[in-house]
């Protein structure tokens, strides 16, 4: 059947919050015994971010990624009505508060660490400069409510209505610890919001933590490198982060004001100074742009960008994130909705395939690993983010048995809790199509975070964990251990993710060796940065061209 083109309308109750989880190809095929013995590696966080502002398409990512259907689930423990009201309202002030904070643009970050001997963070905004622009936003978001004028807003902010800008208020006033008074009638010369947005900035309550979060992406993307290093960094914590960069462009009908080329560009030059631990990217493919690059007859498309990225610029992975709205393979044919622009493209879905398949094909023959979104979460579009399906990998896996494939966000086990099939059970049968380099990790397992989950729920949950180990990977050979920051920073209590992973995966039975092949043997496995494996081979030549010491690359070997 012929695809459907849609136009591009997507409320914001049209889609699930971040909540679905991926899964895992259980390891049928590798042998064990004197193999597993030597996959103990350094710990590797191999599935976060350290995109700031100028990276994101910012309203789209602020409606369909951080939100999507959470007006019902936004601010925990309080009932879907008033997450309703408030949700709207949060996502009016964080994307002002994204589109106007400091974030330097990858070109100016670029030449200010090329500027300073030391590469240090000193042009990082300060506490002043973030109360600042939450302020203005604060300020700026409340007018609109008082004057009833609308108009003026974003289509998605426009969700946000008088009727309950009452409310909002008062919940702020409460986490500030002001009166709701001092922001209707402020005293002669007092700026209640800057009081107020200082409040929220210092303290925990569960709506100010997401203008804390956004405050972190106004910064220079070496402070949040340096962030997540403080957070989860140490000589016996993570050593190798691999930070993915996204494109969601095309998919959202916006672009970031730093484009990708400049993104990579300055991602490099990070991966290159001094700190404790190693940095090595992934750059972002969407076939979507790859599609529109050919169309143009453009001599550098978003393929020849990634070529460019792993071989020549120290990445050492690609991400695809198919719940914007395409599937892996099998787009052509399908009867899927695609945005109605999409349609300007002749035979756009076939092309998307080919677009998709050309980097399989590549990737495959270099032993360049892939990651992708699979969970059932941040979807583009109404249906979008079932094409994060596990099932939807097994034709890409049947031509390409040798492709390096990390399904990230394994571990929620919640579609059974609705009488449907877990996705990670759907993984459990694609042993079948005899992969041989299929991993899964555990970024964004925010269910087990302390106060995120009920004990019932919690013990479902430890229940089916334990069971897949068990079961299905007892020597645990495919599962890796990630944390989804900077996305995870939005949770409670997301600075203790390490621990909680930890002991949550040791009552599951990984421990020992196999707690070493879950930290970092099976992420080193996964990405080949063994001695002579295709990453580390890249790896070494890049050393060599930027004049670094390899020897530090003989961690892998310990």
């Amino acid at each position: 059947m012929a695809a459907v083109f849609l136009e591009d309308r997507y409320e914001l109750t049209r889609r699930r919050f971040m909540q679905g989880v991926a899964a895992l190809l259980p390891a049928c095929f590798l042998p064990t015994g004197a193999l597993l013995a030597q996959e103990a590696g350094i710990v590797t966080d191999v599935h976060c971010h350290v995109f700031n502002a100028h990276d994101l398409p910012v309203r789209g990512f602020v409606q369909r990624v951080v939100f999507g259907d959470a007006e019902a689930t936004v601010v925990p423990h309080e009932s879907p009505e008033v997450n309703r009201a408030l949700a709207p309202w949060i996502g009016a002030v964080l994307v002002r508060q994204l589109l106007t904070g400091a974030a330097p643009s990858a070109e100016m970050e670029l030449r200010t660490i090329e500027a300073q001997a030391d590469a240090g963070i000193e042009s990082a905004p300060s506490m002043d400069s973030d109360v600042a622009t939450l302020a203005e936003a604060l300020r700026a978001t409340m007018s609109e409510s008082f004057s009833q004028s609308f108009e003026n807003l974003p289509a998605f902010e426009r969700q946000v209505s008088g009727a309950t800008a009452g409310y909002f208020m008062r919940r702020l006033a409460e986490e500030a610890g002001q009166s709701e008074d001092s922001l209707l009638s402020p005293e002669m010369g007092a700026d209640p919001y800057s009081d107020m947005a200082r409040s929220l900035l210092s303290g925990d309550g569960k709506i100010s933590r997401y203008f804390r979060w956004a405050a972190l992406f106004n910064s220079p993307r070496r402070k949040i490198v340096a962030e997540i290093e403080r957070l989860f960094g140490g000589p016996d914590r993570v050593r190798l982060f691999t930070p993915a960069l996204i494109d969601f462009s095309h998919w959202l009908d916006e672009e970031p004001r730093s484009n990708l080329e400049s993104q990579i560009r300055v991602m490099e030059r990070i991966q290159r100074l001094e700190r404790r631990s190693m940095v090595h990217c992934f750059v972002a493919y969407d076939p979507w742009r790859e599609v529109a690059d050919q169309e143009i007859g453009g001599t550098n498309t978003a393929l020849d960008l990634v070529k460019w990225a792993i071989n020549d610029m120290g990445f050492i992975g690609v991400k695809l994130y198919p719940p914007m709205g395409f599937m892996p393979a099998g787009n052509e044919g399908s009867n899927l909705a695609y945005p109605e622009r999409a349609g300007d493209i002749p035979q756009f879905t076939r092309k998307l395939d080919e677009a998709l398949d050309n980097l399989f094909s590549w990737a495959s023959s270099q032993g360049v690993p892939i990651m992708a979104h699979s969970a059932d979460s941040n979807g583009a579009g109404p249906g979008y983010s079932g094409r994060a399906s596990p099932a939807n990998w097994k034709p890409v896996l049947l031509k390409y048995p040798e492709l390096r494939l990390n399904l990230a966000h394994f571990g929620g086990f919640e579609k059974s809790v609705a009488g449907g099939e877990d996705w990670e059970n759907i993984r459990v049968a694609l042993v079948s199509s005899g992969a041989k380099n299929l991993f899964a990790d555990v970024g964004f397992l925010s269910e087990i975070l302390p106060d995120h989950s009920t004990p019932a729920e919690m013990q479902r949950l430890s229940a089916a964990f334990a069971s897949y180990v068990t079961n299905s990977d007892p020597n645990v050979e495919r599962l890796m251990f990630a944390t989804d920051w900077i996305m995870l920073g939005q949770e409670a209590g997301f600075s203790d993710y390490f621990e909680v992973v930890d002991r949550f995966t040791q009552a599951a039975g990984i421990t020992d060796e196999k707690r070493q092949r879950f930290l970092g043997g099976n992420a080193q496995r996964f990405l080949g940065l063994r001695n002579q494996e295709p990453a580390r081979t890249r790896l070494e030549g890049y050393y060599q061209a930027k004049h670094m010491d390899a020897k530090r690359l003989q961690e892998f070997d310990i």
